[in-house]
């Protein structure tokens, strides 16, 4: 007879969260570099150049939040077997590395954003 944890039923499903976990990780960037692209664009002076260099800037943020910030427990789930608590773990790690980021990294976008304007150009 089978151990009766075996008939739990998951409180995560491990592939939903790591997969809303990663559309998370890596599309917080775009979002806030096209945000700024959008609002800055007729000022722009090399557009290409702000959307991959804001992109970087927001990548190389997130990898700084991440290695500085600790473990921030945002979903409160009791994981009944190792690999439910390797996903929570993940799952709070990159709420926490993408709600950071985000409320930090709009700062260095703007400047971005300022120094690749047509208008700072003519200084």
């Amino acid at each position: 007879m089978a151990d009766p944890i075996h008939y739990v039923v998951p409180a995560v499903n491990p592939k939903s969260a790591l997969i809303a976990s990663a559309l998370i990780l890596w599309l917080w960037p775009v979002l806030i570099t096209v945000a700024f692209a959008w609002i800055h664009w007729k000022s722009l002076r090399h557009k290409l150049a702000f959307l991959v260099l804001g992109y970087l800037v927001c990548i190389g943020i997130s990898a700084l939040i991440g290695r500085i910030t600790g473990q921030i427990f945002w979903p409160y789930v009791a994981a009944s077997t190792p690999q439910e608590s390797i996903v929570v773990a993940f799952t709070n790690s990159s709420i926490t590395n993408s709600t950071i980021s985000v409320m930090v990294s709009w700062i260095p976008v703007l400047w971005l954003a300022r120094l690749f304007s047509v208008s700072r150009a003519a200084i």
